[in-house]
């Protein structure tokens, strides 16, 4: 009994930072897929670092398994009610550094954080029971498959559509 407790808190300790709604370390790089289907069986985890090599931890239906990652696509943000600069800083992703890219602000171009949009659609909007603003601008402020979609309360992390809702 005092072995299971022992090994329950070593992989809560190991893990909780990866079991938060808000991701604040990500783990390995890319996304879990919306979808995993394999002939072989699944090797069983708790988070990133019980995968082998690349792998990251991903849960479909209550099982938590290894998965092959997902890349996402970096894009430039959309800018809204910003006022801009018009000046030339980049000319292309090169000269930018610490993993920003070279995006037209509407006037020039400039180095900036990307926004990386992950797989789905927010089409289907289930509105949270509980109206608590916004809760994340980007997608990559959701945990898992999550996406950061608009609702009557704001933009929340919700479960996305894999199919356009025309």
């Amino acid at each position: 009994m005092a072995h299971s407790l022992m090994v329950a808190a070593m992989i809560v300790m190991t893990c909780a930072v990866e079991a938060s709604y808000m991701v604040p370390n990500p783990g390995k790089p890319g996304e879990c897929p919306a979808m995993f289907y394999t002939f072989l069986p699944a090797h069983k985890c708790h988070c990133d670092s019980d995968c082998p090599g690349k792998e990251k931890c991903c849960t479909y239906y209550h099982n938590s398994v290894c998965a092959p990652p997902v890349s996402t696509i970096p894009r430039c943000p959309m800018i809204r009610g910003v006022r801009v600069i018009c000046i030339e800083q980049c000319s292309g992703n090169w000269d930018c550094k610490h993993h920003e890219i070279c995006c037209f602000n509407g006037c020039g171009h400039v180095c900036m954080s990307p926004n990386r949009e992950k797989p789905g659609f927010c089409g289907d909007r289930r509105f949270p029971r509980t109206c608590r603003g916004h809760s994340c601008h980007t997608d990559f402020q959701c945990y898992g498959d999550l996406k950061c979609c608009p609702t009557r309360c704001g933009r929340s992390c919700v479960m996305p559509s894999y199919w356009p809702i025309d």
